[in-house]
């Protein structure tokens, strides 16, 4: 991970992930920004740099609001991030929408983090509408857009 000063040095912000596409950063201890495309090329990372953050942190506030385009796999990314790999790309279960999390069905000692998946910051509308069309719900503690509350 590389550490980057921006705003001429006040907040130190910790890369989890940066390519052409997308940004990951822990801008403050476990709180997430990202910008750019989140697509099935780079959706795996993205879930190694929750994963790795949540690892650090603990509970994760991710902001969405820089999001452009995401597919399913980056929902999955955001929103199974404790689900098994072979799980996350290509199960149908929701952990929205299950009784139990997906976490659940991670053996202990798997090193797959348990807990909760992120609080979702920010949430642009196209990103709510598409996670409508697919019939998941929204855990209770995302918020829609507007300032970042706690």
């Amino acid at each position: 991970m590389e550490d980057t000063s921006i705003c001429g040095g006040r907040t130190a912000v910790n890369m989890l992930y940066d390519d052409e596409r997308l940004r990951v950063a822990l801008v403050a201890p476990g709180e997430v920004r990202l910008t750019g495309d989140i697509d099935f090329s780079n959706s795996a990372h993205l879930a190694a740099g929750l994963a790795a953050a949540t690892a650090e942190h603990g509970e994760l506030a991710v902001d969405v609001a820089g999001v452009t385009f995401v597919d399913l796999s980056g929902l999955r990314a955001l929103l199974q991030p404790y689900a098994l790999p072979e799980t996350r790309w290509y199960g149908s279960r929701s952990p929205v929408d299950a009784a139990e999390p997906a976490h659940a069905a991670a053996p202990v000692g798997s090193g797959v983090p348990q807990g909760s998946p992120p609080e979702l910051r920010n949430i642009p509308p196209r990103m709510r509408r598409l996670i409508e069309i697919i019939g998941w719900r929204l855990p209770a503690r995302a918020n829609g857009g507007g300032p970042a509350a706690r």
